[in-house]
């Protein structure tokens, strides 16, 4: 369950770092425009347009790319379009792809835990077991693929339902989605339909 906090407050903290950079990205560009703007009016204001001299004169501004004489100070100012020669029609026809043609990252985007399944398959076979039964009873009935995740969810519906959490642990074995053979070893506690009654199933999200 720490592990699994760990990596939700890590991605939230990354998600929060991206938005941030984002908006500081933003307001730092926006700030330079700002002051871009603030130094051609100063500019502006300063230059005697009544002397012809002082208007062929240089520009007091840093250059900030390549110098175009032959183009009047306006049009270089201007925001510039891009034309093309011929006018390309909004393409608006149907494409269509075979589901086989689509990587395996597209597919791996869908494979996440259906907590809402889970915990009424949990549910369903609580209140049918004859007693309470441990987590490592439900992971070898369930099997779960996306193993640490379900343990998570098993371990904070024992929470919610105020079971003991005691120093006592229990120990079993899990296959991985990649075949791998790997050994948990969580609280000892045990799960069962009369103790689940307690429950709010409707606000509970694990």
């Amino acid at each position: 369950m720490a592990e699994s906090q760990a990596v939700i407050k890590a991605r939230a903290h990354s998600e929060r770092d991206v938005r941030g950079y984002i908006k500081t990205g933003l307001a730092a560009e926006n700030h330079r425009v700002g002051q871009l703007l603030q130094t051609l009016l100063q500019v502006a204001v300063d230059v005697n347009w009544t002397n012809q001299a002082t208007r062929r004169s240089d520009s007091p501004i840093t250059p900030v790319a390549v110098a175009c004489t032959s183009v009047p100070t306006i049009e270089r100012l201007r925001v510039k379009e891009v034309q093309t020669e011929e006018d390309t029609p909004l393409d608006l026809s149907e494409n269509y792809a075979h589901l086989d043609d689509l990587g395996g990252e597209f597919w791996s985007s869908f494979d996440s835990l259906d907590r809402g399944a889970l915990l009424q398959d949990t549910r369903d076979y609580l209140n049918n077991a004859e007693q309470a039964v441990p987590v490592s009873a439900l992971a070898n009935h369930f099997k779960p693929q996306h193993d640490l995740e379900t343990i998570t969810l098993w371990l904070s519906l024992a929470r919610e339902a105020e079971l003991p959490l005691g120093t006592e642990t229990e120990e079993f074995n899990l296959t991985t989605q990649t075949g791998e053979r790997l050994k948990y070893t969580v609280p000892r506690v045990d799960l069962g339909g009369d103790a689940l009654k307690a429950v709010d199933w409707e606000s509970f999200d694990g």
